[in-house]
Order: C-alpha cells, then structure tokens, then sequence
C-alpha cells in the first residue's frame, strides 16, 4: 500500500485506462481551465498535441463530477495546467 498519495498517482500515470480512486474536484479543474481562458474544444486540441487527448465530453463529465479521470488524463490536465496533482483534490 502506497503510503504518499502522490507517489500512488504516480506509479499510477504508467497504466492507460486505470480509474483514479483519489477524490479530483472536477470545479478545481473546470476553474484552472477558464483561469487560463480557454475551452474544453481548446483542452481537446491542447492534450492532443501534448500526447494524450482529454475529448471534450470526457472534460465536461470530470468537470462536472459525474465520472473521474483516468490517470493519463489527470496527468495530461494537471500537466497541462502546471499545478501539482494535490491541488485538484478535494479539500477535506
């Protein structure tokens, strides 16, 4: 049992379609991608070109809450977002 949430993740990112368990706040993301001023189409395109596509109906269901993101795509987000993986946790 990992005993660091982040080294969890991490050894996480190297399987492709693993569910994440970790409580993601979807509002956490959904606002650090209007920060930046962009889209769900924008993200779409932007984690393509970086390697690993979030489509657009995916995002809005992990913004919204209703499913969570894989690892690649919590790793593509938060990558692409330049926050470390803990700030779009929920808050206990």
């Amino acid at each position: 049992m990992c005993r660091h949430v982040l080294l969890c993740v991490a050894s996480l990112f190297d399987m492709a379609r693993t569910s994440i368990s970790l409580p993601v706040d979807g509002t956490k993301l959904r606002t650090l991608r209007e920060l930046r001023g962009n889209t769900q189409n924008e993200i779409e395109t932007l984690t393509k070109q970086a390697g690993h596509r979030v489509e657009r109906s995916r995002l809005s269901l992990i913004e919204n809450g209703v499913v969570k993101p894989t690892a690649k795509q919590l790793k593509a987000l938060v990558d692409l977002y330049a926050v470390p993986v803990d700030e779009v946790l929920v808050s206990a």
